[in-house]
């Protein structure tokens, strides 16, 4: 199940028990970060090999095509490109039709962060509800840590853009 947090960036959360073929539109106004949390086996993202930890960025009014492991858990943020670019990372923007892989594994920061977020994303009985406050600072601590882990990444190195014909076709 998948839960919305409904803010000017908005944020999604999913966990899945089986595995899931996900396909569709971006915003059109808005880049997406994507996050593999967790899962057990291969993930794929635009018909490449990812894993556990590793980030996709896709621009905006691109088509999304993700096949995400048994037991999976994904994060994403949507954010205006200018937000992107004024955190300094305009050069891991791709061109429309094409994203972004950028490997690794999740640091101690945003993982940490991604703990503190759990009861705000998917409350379940035994949890107090939080306040607007509460999710407001949520939001902007999960920005800051998503875009400091995407500068460290990006200081490394980053894989080139996957464009559309690097997809692989799903035939039954």
């Amino acid at each position: 199940a998948a839960a919305p947090v409904r803010l000017d960036m908005p944020v999604d959360w999913g966990r899945y028990e089986l595995s899931v073929l996900a396909r569709g539109d971006v915003p059109q106004d808005m880049v997406t970060v994507a996050v593999a949390l967790t899962g057990k086996g291969d993930w794929r993202a635009q018909g490449n090999g990812t894993k556990a930890g590793d980030m996709v960025i896709f621009p905006e009014r691109s088509e999304l095509v993700i096949t995400l492991p048994h037991q999976a858990q994904w994060l994403s943020m949507q954010m205006p490109r200018s937000r992107f670019e004024s955190a300094g990372l305009a050069r891991m923007l791709c061109p429309a039709g094409s994203t972004r892989h950028v490997k690794g594994q999740i640091n101690a920061g945003l993982q940490g962060t991604l703990t503190s977020l759990a009861p705000v994303l998917a409350p379940h009985e035994g949890h107090a509800l939080v306040g607007d406050g509460e999710v407001q600072l949520a939001h902007d601590d999960l920005l800051a840590a998503l875009l400091g882990e995407l500068t460290e990444r990006g200081s490394n190195g980053s894989s080139p853009p996957m464009g559309p014909g690097e997809r692989l076709r799903v035939v039954r």
